[in-house]
């Protein structure tokens, strides 16, 4: 009797164990559908509702802009299409940057009457460039009266452009043009793992980080203001100078340095160093 007792309890139990698990892996299954409806469900809103999408890049930005106060550090502008113009300075280091709103053109087609589209963006960029080239180059030294730098006082000037979650990226030496300005947006299949920051100045290596978003064909990425630009981006005190180099491991897992005198071009499959 005593027997039969306890295998009708056990099986009770495990009666209760059993329906207790089903409960919980339904639920915990309606919580992933409800998850994933809400998610695509806002992120529709997001993606046609121009004011709601305004209020949550605010509310996004404004977090990022404590954190800026707090690490002392640079932070970008809130608007998702700009472009910018870096001038780093010979003497001394230090870099100023200007943005400019990448503005939709009635002409070209867009789904989004708010948003350029992409030849606008391209249009704008080379339009950038050329001004920047030409700036530099005529510069004389009654321009430091204007506020600009002279060209023998610049070491390097960077274009950056941000179209929606892509960066675009092109370098002008004096004397020393790169390759084409741009043509369109493809992704490149290199990435870095890790990107080291050595300078014998600094107590401890600096850790850099790049995403997919940084990662187009023709980008020219990490020359020495590149670095200069994502140190301020993301760190507050630190030292500079043309005594770094970068100690980068690739996507191959194979390690290599990058000295202040050289960058990179992005290829499709592959990255070249130049000098």
């Amino acid at each position: 009797m005593q027997d039969y007792i306890q295998q009708l309890y056990s099986s009770f139990l495990k009666n209760i164990n059993n329906f207790v698990s089903d409960r919980c892996i339904d639920m915990f299954m309606g919580y992933c559908k409800l998850v994933t409806h809400i998610n695509r469900r806002w992120a529709t809103i997001y993606n046609n509702n121009y004011v709601f999408r305004n209020i949550v890049n605010t509310v996004n930005y404004s977090g990022k802009y404590i954190l800026s106060i707090l690490f002392q550090s640079r932070i970008e502008p809130m608007e998702t299409n700009w472009i910018s113009v870096s001038i780093l300075n010979k003497t001394e280091y230090n870099y100023n940057e200007m943005f400019s709103q990448i503005d939709p053109d009635e002409t070209h087609s867009s789904t989004d009457a708010h948003e350029p589209s992409e030849t606008d963006a391209i249009i704008q960029y080379k339009d950038w460039y050329e001004i920047t080239v030409k700036l530099i180059v005529n510069s004389s030294d009654s321009s430091a009266e204007s506020g600009y730098v002279t060209d023998h006082m610049i070491e390097e000037c960077l274009l950056t452009m941000k179209y929606k979650e892509a960066y675009i990226y092109r370098i002008y030496f004096k004397y020393k043009l790169t390759q084409s300005i741009i043509e369109g947006f493809e992704p490149s299949t290199v990435r870095f793992l890790s990107i080291e920051y050595i300078n014998p100045n600094n107590k401890a290596p600096i850790i850099l980080t790049l995403d997919a978003a940084h990662f187009y064909c023709g980008n020219e990425i990490l020359s020495k203001l590149f670095v200069k630009r994502m140190i301020e981006y993301q760190v507050g005190n630190y030292m500079f100078n043309q005594d770094y180099y970068l100690k980068i491991m690739d996507n191959n897992i194979e390690t290599f340095e990058l000295k202040s005198n050289g960058f990179i071009l992005l290829e499709k499959d592959e990255y070249k160093i130049c000098l």
